[in-house]
């Protein structure tokens, strides 16, 4: 639906979006802090996670995990 359209049905999903949003990336941030999550991301490839500290490559780890595919067996169910 176009922009307008989505603003016109929801009043406050300007609000909404952003509260998501901010959400989206302190849930990202506190899971690539914790050590478990930094000591797998060790484990990756380094040329995948390039990336000048444990918690940075992390929350890229995080990202690429939750980023949909264009297949549907890499989407790991996000489609």
């Amino acid at each position: 639906a176009p922009p307008n359209t989505m603003t016109e049905k929801f009043s406050d999903l300007l609000q909404f979006t952003t509260q998501v949003s901010r959400l989206m990336v302190t849930e990202i941030r506190r899971r690539a802090s914790n050590k478990s999550t930094e000591k797998q991301c060790a484990l990756l490839s380094p040329k995948d996670f390039k990336a000048t500290t444990p918690s940075e490559a992390a929350s890229r780890a995080i990202v690429q995990f939750l980023e949909i595919n264009q297949s549907e067996e890499a989407s790991r169910g996000w489609m």
